[in-house]
């Protein structure tokens, strides 16, 4: 039966209001109905719960300016009547599972249906640009630890940091040690790639990467080296599209895809010297990156839903951009001792990153079937905040062999990675629709950070005639939870 104008859902508008006399006491008692319905759900998950009661209470919040006046046979005519129309749909869904009056509009879904939804309505994808854009940073510190490395005569650069993707790859030879003073200049570009599995707060992602640095140094009489680089790194990754686990119609997704693409620059300034046997270098970096990304929201009402809910079709991309910046440095100590068969270097750094991603307001984009101006679940994410704080304890085994081009030496290192700012973080967003009302954010929580883990490369580097040199490098990670990575790094050397 059609639904008269001026009259959406009387009970609805009750149910809504109930959601919305919990906004008050949220912080005591945040169940709502869609969050009790979520939560019982099997394999929930809190972040699902979380999102379900922040979803109710803003839907209570918008009873007032739409209940009464919106029809829901027609189009939404705004962004935020969209959003109250979506929320309903949630609401009333949720009021049917758990047995209680209807409001004449729902999905026609089950718990777990339901829960996948809420996992389409909240943005978690987005704090994986916190964690990359860390990596970027590291991956400028890394290709000048490589410079380092080779200045001191094969010593273990650890002023990199923490990195996943990029990673300090020793190498020694050539110039390193001279005695003479004077300019040097290095070119690394490296490739990597990896993984991460899903977890009940971060979605399944995969990425590529790229990298470049270019430095110049300078050698004093005293043996001091200094010197400034500038690095480009891009980070393209792209969030899996999981189906459904529930059986039947596919009307929800585990995850819908997306991505994002991270690309930026960093200046930085590095130094060495010795004091007695042992070096001591620091590194000092800043870097600015754009970010562009795409959260993609898909689900289906089912024949059997009702109201706005039934058959209904969301296909929407949300599009946005923002810029981070990073501040980092660094610094290490070691020494050497050759031991006849191979080189033995010990080295043992910290370093520090800050990373602060600017806030923005996500693009609503209508794809597929999808034909509505609007569908309010775009969000409008605050300033976040990611920093890391590691020391690294590493070797390098390394042996030179003269050949008639010149001198190669392969290499084998390791270290282990202590990470002291362990704790997870928290993202707010919140509908960039809502108008009206009390806002009642999205509060993702991220993944604790891995407190341990343990990076293991080989390499060779070649020296040749005019003291140029040549390196190749491969590197991964050990013992990081959910997370596979490895890099491939290429680079030359020379002096002027």
């Amino acid at each position: 039966m059609a639904i008269p104008k001026g009259r959406f859902l009387y009970h609805g508008a009750l149910a809504c209001l109930f959601g919305h006399a919990l906004a008050a006491s949220a912080q005591q008692d945040p169940a709502t109905p869609l969050g009790q319905a979520v939560e019982a759900a099997a394999n929930n998950s809190a972040l699902q719960t979380v999102t379900g009661d922040a979803v109710n209470q803003t839907c209570g919040e918008l009873v007032p300016e739409y209940a009464q006046t919106s029809n829901p046979r027609l189009p939404p005519t705004s962004a935020e009547e969209a959003l109250f129309f979506r929320c309903s749909d949630m609401v009333g869904t949720a009021l049917g599972l758990l047995g209680q009056p209807g409001i004449g509009t729902d999905l026609g879904w089950s718990n777990e249906q339901l829960a996948e939804g809420m996992q389409q309505l909240t943005g978690e994808e987005q704090v994986s640009k916190g964690r990359l854009a860390t990596e970027g940073s590291n991956g400028q510190f890394a290709n000048i630890g490589m410079r380092l490395d080779a200045i001191r005569a094969g010593a273990r650069a650890t002023a990199g940091g923490l990195s996943l993707a990029y990673n300090g790859a020793p190498v020694a030879g050539g110039n390193a040690g001279d005695d003479g003073t004077g300019w040097g200049w290095f070119l690394n570009g490296a490739m990597g790639s990896g993984d991460r599995d899903a977890t009940q707060r971060e979605d399944d992602y995969d990425y590529d990467s790229y990298g470049a640095t270019l430095g110049f140094d300078y050698q004093f009489e005293s043996g001091l080296v200094a010197g400034f680089a500038l690095g480009y790194h891009d980070y393209e990754v792209d969030f899996a599209n999981v189906s459904s686990f529930q059986t039947g119609p596919q009307l929800t997704n585990t995850q819908a895809g997306g991505g994002f693409d991270t690309d930026g620059y960093a200046l930085s300034g590095y130094a060495i010297g010795h004091v007695g046997r042992f070096y001591i270098d620091g590194l000092v970096s800043v870097g600015q990156s754009d970010i562009d990304s795409e959260r993609i929201v898909r689900y289906n009402g089912s024949a059997s839903g009702q109201g706005t809910g039934q058959n209904l079709v969301v296909d929407r991309s949300m599009r946005g951009s923002t810029d981070s910046d990073t501040y980092s440095l660094g610094v290490s100590t070691g020494t050497s001792f050759e031991m006849g068969w191979a080189d033995l270097s010990l080295d043992l750094g910290v370093s520090y990153v800050d990373v602060s991603i600017d806030g923005y307001t996500e693009k609503d984009i209508a794809r597929g079937n999808d034909t509505n101006e609007f569908s309010g679940l775009n969000l409008a994410y605050d300033d976040q905040d990611f920093d890391s704080l590691q020391s690294s304890l590493g070797f390098q085994l390394s042996r030179a062999y003269s050949v008639s081009s010149g001198v190669l030496l392969p290499y084998l290192n390791a270290a282990w990675r202590h990470e002291f700012e362990n704790e997870s973080s928290t993202m707010k967003a919140r509908y960039a629709a809502q108008d009206s009302g009390q806002v009642f954010n999205l509060n993702v929580v991220t993944d604790d950070p891995d407190e341990d883990f343990y990076e293991v490369g080989l390499g060779l580097s070649a020296v040749f005639a005019n003291n140029i040199q040549a390196f190749v490098d491969y590197r991964t990670t050990l013992d990081l939870d959910k997370v596979d990575a490895q890099l491939f790094t290429v680079g030359i050397r020379g002096s002027f």
